[in-house]
């Protein structure tokens, strides 16, 4: 049964929009994530502050509808804080504040001692849309509450309905993702398990390789002596630039493995887009300047800085610039390109070429990790794009046969997930 919206004195139905939101954080890029994810949803007003010790009274000045508090690394709350959501529990009616927690999956568990204290918990790891959509549920609660008081008797008996299916629906909600969260969990530790005997095998493999390839460059040099006959020399050189190629596959599939298993550990820091394009359009001029190929690095004067890990950016923009100088003919040019988006706060990186290009067909089958054979670009694209995933991005490649390909990453100027 559907329940009615809940008339106010001046005709409009009581919503989230009244509400005023605290978001209470240490963490700074988290108190931006949960602010950038709450503000365009319509709620009255959004606060933030990293001040905990200082939280009621900002509490008793902003007198919130919801507080999400961080509950940190998982630690117990100590003393203090637990005197504190017992004095916001207490609060007068009209100023009464819901707490909703900011916590881990995995560290729900340390909620369990102040649960009775708490209107809901949230996860850090949850989406942008599911940290709206529940915060505007709990300030919905709140925001019928406060109205409930000064209600006549029919609407505060329409508002107990809203009320009690307000709070079935958030039961159902902490239920489902708990579930989901337990199978998200199992399935990533299937997932690290299937990638630990491929893995051991690389590894097993690259000692060998390295060895074969060591002992060929030995006697391609003739160190110890000449080898004598020509074909001898052919020979050696073949085994040298096969085993080459075989350790570089074999680190490759590594980097794959290692990255649908999550095992790649990451280091968000902010840095500026441009100097990260400049140094590696420095580190590969010399292979372009080899290969005749003019490679220019362009950008505006001002790009949005970015929190991610710049190392992996680099590692993404060397596998791009370094493939697309690879298949450009000589004569040719790269361009390394960065720019905002206009409508998000995004921003695009793209490596363009005036290669041959590829059908469609082809390009599909480059971004796939392990196809049943990898063309031209080996694995470097398919690494690419899982590289882009993981730092919360996306990753487009448009190519066309004799119109040359441009390769975007798309990064989000903020971290999107904590750290």
């Amino acid at each position: 049964m559907s329940v009615p919206s809940v008339p106010l004195a001046g005709g409009n139905a009581l919503s989230h929009r009244q509400a005023r939101i605290l978001v209470a954080a240490a963490s700074e890029p988290l108190r931006r994530r949960v602010v950038a994810a709450l503000a365009p949803d319509g709620f009255a007003t959004v606060e933030a502050t990293d001040n905990l010790d200082q939280l009621i009274e900002a509490v008793e000045r902003h007198s919130p509808h919801v507080l999400l508090l961080d509950f940190g690394n998982g630690e117990a709350r100590p003393p203090e804080h637990l005197a504190m959501l017992q004095r916001i529990a207490k609060l007068p009616g009209e100023k009464a504040t819901r707490v909703v927690a900011l916590a881990a999956s995995q560290n729900v568990s340390v909620l369990t001692d102040v649960q009775h204290l708490l209107g809901d918990w949230i996860p850090y790891e949850a989406e942008v849309a599911v940290l709206a959509w529940r915060t505007r549920l709990n300030a919905e609660l709140v925001v019928l509450r406060r109205h409930a008081d000064s209600a006549g008797k029919a609407v505060a008996e329409a508002i107990r309905q809203r009320i009690n299916k307000l709070e079935e629906g958030l039961v159902l909600l902490r239920a489902a993702h708990d579930r989901l969260a337990d199978e998200l969990k199992q399935a990533k530790a299937r997932q690290r398990e299937s990638a630990i005997m491929p893995a051991s095998v690389l590894h097993e493999l690259r000692t060998p390789l390295n060895a074969i390839s060591g002992f060929a460059d030995i006697m391609k040099q003739e160190m110890y002596g000449p080898l004598g006959h020509d074909k001898y020399r052919d020979y050696v050189s073949s085994i040298y630039d096969a085993s080459q190629h075989l350790l570089e596959v074999a680190n490759d599939l590594l980097d794959v493995y290692k990255l649908e298993a999550g095992q790649i550990p990451l280091e968000p820091k902010p840095f500026d887009p441009r100097r990260t394009i400049k140094s590696v359009a420095d580190l590969l001029a010399d292979q372009a300047q080899r290969a005749g190929v003019m490679l220019l690095a362009e950008a505006p004067n001002r790009v949005a800085t970015i929190e991610s890990d710049e190392r992996r950016m680099r590692q993404i923009l060397v596998n791009l610039v370094g493939n697309a100088i690879k298949f450009t003919p000589r004569g040719g040019r790269v361009v390394i390109n960065a720019v905002d988006d206009v409508l998000e706060p995004l921003v695009k990186v793209s490596v363009s070429d005036s290669g041959p290009g590829l059908p469609e067909s082809e390009v599909d089958r480059l971004l796939q990790p392990i196809g049943a054979e990898q063309a031209a670009g080996g694995l470097g694209l398919s690494i690419t794009k899982l590289l882009v995933e993981r730092l919360g991005g996306r990753f487009n490649v448009q190519s066309k046969v004799g119109a040359g390909t441009i390769a975007t990453v798309t990064l989000p100027v903020q971290w999107p997930a904590r750290v």
